[in-house]
């Protein structure tokens, strides 16, 4: 196979495709993304094994005189390894948790900005007595409301 003048470019293109499956992969199996022998983890492993073993079957096509069977079988292969370790990347459960964590945080800094809002709201007006003791009520419970 000619590499039109760059060195190295058939191996550079397969280390680029193989090289974050990999990675992802490492990741996978050390306990970065959940615990390792979590099914969608091992899904995810599956998938970019099954990716590299594509990659490393196209790659091995540029040594060959007829590399027929190699390409028919290593294109799907390197196709369902890289397409199903995305999605099941993209849609796996620990990026839904870390969406649902993040919304949580938002949710939670939103309510205590409120809280602080009103804090300063009350501080501003002179401080509220506290519950049951504001204007119109008295010690003994006369003057409340409905009573």
């Amino acid at each position: 196979m000619e590499n039109w003048g760059i060195p190295y470019a058939v191996e550079l293109y397969f280390l680029a495709l193989a090289g974050p499956l990999v990675a992802g992969a490492l990741m996978t199996l050390a306990g970065y993304h959940g615990a390792p022998r979590h099914p969608v983890n091992r899904m995810y492993v599956g998938f970019a094994a099954g990716g590299v073993v594509g990659a490393v079957l196209l790659y091995a096509t540029s040594f060959v005189a007829t590399p027929g069977v190699l390409a028919v079988v290593g294109a799907p292969v390197l196709f369902l390894g890289v397409v199903g370790a995305a999605v099941l990347a993209f849609s796996a459960s620990p990026w839904r948790e870390f969406v649902s964590w993040w919304a949580d945080d938002q949710q939670e800094r939103q309510e205590r900005q409120e809280r602080q809002e009103r804090q300063d709201r009350q501080d501003r007006q002179g401080r509220s007595p506290g519950p049951g003791r504001g204007p119109g009520t008295r010690p003994d419970g006369a003057g409340d409301a409905g009573a």
